[in-house]
């Protein structure tokens, strides 16, 4: 699920520093380099025979090793091809040194660290950020600190984003004081705004979509085309930053061990959302729905991945026995064709190559 690449030029001119006591390097080295573990982990070095030299005898290479075997790779040289990105890990992150990091985390969304900037870029994923949980509350006052009071607070966690993956029973539903407009449209959107480059994938897992629960009793629940339709029309203003978006349907019914309803929570190539009282949480009039909290967690900690990859395994084992189509039984001796699933069951969080 993660590869992390590290370049040569970077180990050795972090082995040279004289900050390690800087609280963001500290986190990086102590509660990064030194605890994350079931990762890929690739090195620019030309041999075995050098790998094994240089654990041997360096600190930084010792640690590295002990996340997982190194591998040999010469990504450096492969950084300005777009194919390099496309396979592997849903999730890359890299430290590098002397090129443009800059401009490879525009391009590519993913996001690029020397030793130069680590001290900047690496607040984002620091182990014990105070802001990483928000209280929602209605009426907060300014003075009040770690309260939630708007999705464009999703912009203390702004990150590079390729895939986008929403599992929440009700977010399409567009009922009175659960308006999209008001809730999923804009979580998205303050999501994705710090893309230069647009997101490839957004899957929705969900059980209504927006209109459903007005159709006549009998139809309730089946989706059929017409509620494609209106879905996609409320999310129309999202198709100029990301290329696909796609409605898996959550079955009580076919559930062989996936995540409760109140498992709710969005997940990104870097961070884990948590939302246990759904995404609806403003009302038409701007107050909330629920007194509750939202978390965000950086993948990069064991026991947020951990929690992510049971996850995925759970939904994977749901989804792996849909099919596209049903019947669905309208009323004595009818059945309606209705879907599973639109268009296609391809989100990458979904490959089972993705997990350990």
């Amino acid at each position: 699920m993660i590869s992390i690449y590290f370049d040569q030029e970077f180990i050795e001119l972090f082995g040279k520093r004289s900050d390690l006591s800087d609280p963001v390097v500290f986190d990086f080295f102590n509660q990064f380099i030194k605890k994350i573990r079931g990762i890929k982990i690739f090195v620019n070095i030309d041999s075995l025979d050098e790998v094994k030299e240089l654990v041997m005898n360096n600190e930084m290479y010792s640690l590295i090793s002990e996340i997982a075997p190194i591998k040999l790779s010469n990504f450096k040289d492969q950084l300005s091809n777009p194919e390099f990105y496309k396979d592997g890990s849903i999730t890359k992150l890299f430290f590098v040194e002397n090129c443009d990091e800059n401009e490879l985390q525009r391009k590519n969304n993913y996001h690029f660290i020397s030793n130069k900037t680590l001290t900047e870029k690496w607040k984002l994923f620091l182990s014990d950020r105070e802001d990483s949980e928000l209280i929602i509350k209605s009426n907060s006052q300014p003075s009040e600190e770690q309260v939630f009071r708007s999705w464009a607070d999703f912009n203390f966690f702004a990150h590079k984003i390729k895939n986008i993956l929403v599992f929440d029973f009700f977010v399409m539903g567009n009922k009175t004081n659960q308006k999209i407009e008001k809730n999923l449209l804009p979580c998205i959107k303050e999501l994705i705004k710090n893309n230069k480059v647009n997101v490839e994938d957004l899957t929705i897992y969900t059980k209504e979509l927006a209109n459903n629960s007005k159709k006549k009793k009998e139809r309730q629940g089946l989706w059929e085309e017409s509620d494609f339709t209106l879905s996609f029309k409320l999310l129309e203003s999202l198709r100029t930053g990301v290329n696909n978006i796609s409605f898996i349907k959550y079955d009580e019914s076919k559930n062989i061990g996936a995540d409760s309803e109140h498992n709710r929570f969005i997940l990104t190539n870097y961070f884990f959302i948590r939302v246990e009282a759904g995404l609806n949480i403003f009302k038409d009039n701007g107050n909330v729905n629920n007194r509750d909290t939202i978390r965000f967690d950086s993948i990069f900690k064991n026991k947020t991945r951990n929690i992510v990859v049971e996850a995925l395994k759970n939904i994977n084992k749901y989804t792996s026995q849909l099919k596209e189509k049903d019947d669905g039984v309208i009323g004595q001796g009818k059945k309606l064709e209705h879907y599973n699933y639109f268009p296609l069951l391809n989100c990458p969080f979904l490959n089972k190559s993705q997990h350990p």
